[in-house]
């Protein structure tokens, strides 16, 4: 059915990535799919977490080790 519809799931096959996920998942109101991006961030160590989703960024600034940024802020920050 996915085929069908031209839908592709990436699911993250790391263990670590899944642990993340779940206390992301626990601490924080946020999609499914966009804990994955989260845990994926954390996992890889980064403290900055880019993205144009307003709800998404909020939810992202709950989330002691990361801040949330949008691309033309960061953008501003880095060439000032």
């Amino acid at each position: 059915m996915l085929k069908e519809y031209n839908i592709n799931l990436l699911i993250p096959s790391d263990e670590g990535i899944w642990e993340i996920a779940i206390l992301v998942m626990k601490d924080v109101n946020v999609e499914s799919f966009d804990t994955f991006h989260i845990a994926s961030a954390k996992e890889a160590g980064c403290n900055i977490f880019v993205t144009n989703d307003e709800q998404l960024g909020k939810q992202v600034n709950q989330i002691e080790e990361l801040k949330w940024y949008k691309p033309e802020e960061l953008l501003k920050e880095l060439v000032t």
